[in-house]
C-alpha cells in the first residue's frame, strides 16, 4: 500500500477513486492541485456535484448523462478527450481522462478516474485552426490578385504580339532589314514576357494548392511522338539529333496528367536542347523499375551542372549563372517542372557532369492500356441550307476582337477543308452571325467590348434558333475559378489564352462529333 501511495502521491496527472454512488474514495495531490479542493473535500464527495457540470452554464446535468461514470456503468473502459472539470474558484479547463472499472469477486464496486489538463494542447488545436483560416484567406486573396493580374498582363500583351505579327507578316507594307530586326526583338521580348505569366501563375496554383489535375492512363509512346515533333524545330537551329529509344521498349502507359506531363517533359526537352552544344544529342529512354514505376530520362551532351550548383537547381528564378548568357530563360520552368512531378505522385533527379552533360529523370506511376480509348476526328457532315442544297462543311463562329487570336484560330483550321470559319470582333455581330448561319459550333472570347462574352452566351441561350448551339469559351481569365465559373455559366467548355492546339482541336472535334450524332 506504501508502494502504491507512492506512486499516486508522484504521479503528475491527477487520480480519483469513485464508489458506485460516484462518491469519491481516494484522490492523489496532482487532483487536488488541478482542482483547487483539498483531499478532506473531495473525499465522499460526489464529483458529479463538485467539478463535472455542462461546458457552459455550471450547472450540473442528469448523473445518467455524466461521462465519468460510464466504466461502472457498462464495465467498460471508458477515454473521453471533450469535456471540462470545473475548479473550486469557479474556473473551468479542458481535460482528458480515461475511467477504468474497478471488479471484486466479479462485482463492480467503482471506477478509478484518470485526468490531465489539456489546455495548452486545446490552444495550440485553436491556433492552428486560426492560422489555417487565415492561410486559407490569404491564398484566396492570392488568387484573387493572379486572377486579374492574368488578365491585365495578357490583354496589353496578346494586343503586342498579334500586331507586331500582322507588321511583320504584312506582304503589302514589307519592312526594311532593320525595321525586321526591331519587329523581331518585340515578339521574342513579348513571347518571353507570356512564358514568365505562365510559368509565375503556374507556381502560385501549385504552391496555393489550386492546381487541378486529371489524371489518366497515358500511351507514353505517343506521347513521346509528339514531344519531338514539338522538339524538332529548335534542335535544328543548333544542329542537335534526337534520339527515340522510347518505342524500343514497346508499348509503355503511364498514370499522370496529360496536359501537365507533355509540359513538364517539353521544359525538359527545351533545355536539353537550349544548353546543349552545336551539332549535339539528345536522347529519350525509358523503362519500368522494380517498384513498378516507369522512368523517363532526358540525356544530353551539352554544358553540364557543377556539383555546388546542383542543389539550387530547383530553386526559383536561380539560372545558375546563365542569365549573363544569350540563352533565354526565367529561372521557373525546373522549379514548375519538380513540382508537377511530385503533384503527380512522381520524382525528379538529376546527374550531370560539366563538359559532358546531364541526364534528367522523372519517374511516374505505371498505367494501364485503355481499350476504350479513341482518336477525335473532324468528319464532314451534311447540312441542309435555307435553299435546300447540301454542303459537307461545319460552320464554326468564333467571336474575338484580338486580330491576333483570330489569325491563330484562322492558321489552325486553314488545313482542314471540312470546316468555314466565319468571325464576329464584338458579341452583337457575334449574335447577328449566329442568328442567321446557325453555325456547328460558336468560340466565344469573354472580354469583348461592349457586350461581354458570357451575357452574349446567355442570350443566344435564350433564342429558340440558336439555343442548341454549344459555346465553347476561349479567354485569357486562365485562373482555375474563372474556369469553373464560366462552366457554371452554361459554355460547354473553356479553353485558356494561349491556346494549347493539340487540346484546342481535341475539344472542337469532341463537340462537333457529339451533334453529328444527334
Amino acid at each position: 500500500m506504501n508502494r502504491y501511495h507512492l506512486i499516486l502521491d508522484a504521479a503528475g496527472e491527477g487520480v480519483c477513486g469513485l464508489d458506485m454512488n460516484g462518491h469519491t474514495t481516494f484522490v492523489n495531490p496532482a487532483a487536488q492541485k488541478m482542482l483547487g479542493y483539498t483531499e478532506k473535500e473531495l473525499i465522499g464527495k460526489s464529483q458529479h456535484d463538485l467539478i463535472h457540470h455542462s461546458k457552459t452554464d455550471h450547472q450540473p446535468y442528469p448523473v445518467e448523462e455524466c461521462p465519468i461514470y460510464a466504466a461502472f456503468k457498462d464495465g467498460v473502459i471508458h477515454h473521453v478527450d471533450d469535456e471540462v472539470l470545473w475548479k473550486k474558484d469557479g474556473t473551468s479547463f479542458p481535460v482528458e481522462y480515461i475511467s477504468t472499472p474497478i471488479s471484486e469477486g466479479g462485482r463492480l464496486v467503482g471506477a478509478v478516474v484518470t485526468f490531465r489538463d489539456i489546455t495548452a494542447r486545446k490552444q495550440a488545436e485553436q491556433e492552428l485552426i486560426q492560422a489555417r483560416d487565415e492561410a486559407e484567406r490569404a491564398n484566396q486573396a492570392k488568387s484573387q490578385f493572379l486572377s486579374q493580374m492574368s488578365h491585365e498582363l495578357r490583354t496589353p500583351l496578346n494586343a503586342i504580339l498579334g500586331f507586331s505579327q500582322l507588321i511583320d507578316t504584312n506582304p503589302k507594307e514589307p519592312l526594311t532589314a532593320s525595321q525586321q530586326q526591331g519587329v523581331g526583338e518585340i515578339l521574342k521580348a513579348g513571347r518571353h514576357l507570356l512564358d514568365l505569366i505562365n510559368e509565375i501563375l503556374d507556381l502560385a496554383r501549385i504552391e496555393t494548392g489550386n492546381l487541378s489535375l486529371s489524371i489518366e492512363d497515358i500511351n507514353l509512346n505517343d506521347l513521346v511522338e509528339e514531344l519531338l515533333t514539338l522538339s524538332l524545330p529548335l534542335a535544328k537551329n543548333k544542329n542537335i539529333e534526337l534520339y527515340n529509344y522510347v518505342s524500343l521498349e514497346g508499348e509503355l502507359y503511364i498514370r499522370a496528367d496529360r496536359v501537365r506531363l507533355k509540359q513538364v517533359l517539353l521544359n525538359l526537352m527545351s533545355n536539353a536542347i537550349k544548353y546543349n552544344n552545336v551539332n549535339g544529342s539528345v536522347k529519350l529512354n525509358a523503362r519500368e523499375s522494380i517498384d513498378g514505376m516507369i522512368e523517363i530520362s532526358i540525356s544530353d551532351t551539352g554544358q553540364g551542372i557543377s556539383q555546388d550548383n546542383l542543389p539550387n537547381l530547383f530553386q526559383p528564378f536561380n539560372r545558375l549563372g546563365s542569365e549573363h548568357s544569350t540563352i533565354e530563360g526565367t529561372g521557373i520552368g525546373l522549379t514548375i517542372t519538380k513540382q508537377l512531378i511530385e503533384c503527380m505522385d512522381g520524382s525528379i533527379r538529376v546527374e550531370s557532369k560539366l563538359k559532358e552533360g546531364s541526364v534528367f529523370t522523372i519517374t511516374v506511376p505505371k498505367g494501364e492500356k485503355d481499350l476504350a480509348s479513341e482518336e477525335f476526328f473532324l468528319e464532314p457532315v451534311l447540312k441542309d441550307t435555307e435553299k435546300g442544297k447540301e454542303k459537307k462543311k461545319y460552320v464554326i463562329l468564333y467571336v474575338e476582337d484580338n486580330p491576333a487570336n483570330l489569325n491563330l484560330v484562322r492558321h489552325l483550321f486553314r488545313r482542314r477543308s471540312d470546316v468555314e470559319l466565319l468571325a464576329a470582333p464584338d458579341a452583337k455581330l457575334g449574335i447577328e452571325l449566329a442568328q442567321a448561319h446557325r453555325p456547328d459550333l460558336i468560340l466565344m472570347d469573354i472580354n469583348l467590348p461592349g457586350m461581354d462574352g458570357t451575357t452574349a452566351m446567355k442570350y443566344l441561350q435564350n433564342k429558340p434558333e440558336t439555343q442548341d448551339i454549344p459555346v465553347v469559351a476561349i479567354s485569357a481569365n486562365a485562373m482555375p475559378r474563372d474556369v469553373k465559373q464560366g462552366l457554371a455559366a452554361g459554355f460547354c467548355d473553356y479553353l485558356t489564352k494561349p491556346l494549347d492546339v493539340a487540346e484546342f482541336h481535341r475539344v472542337v472535334a469532341e463537340i462537333l462529333q457529339a451533334e453529328r450524332a444527334q
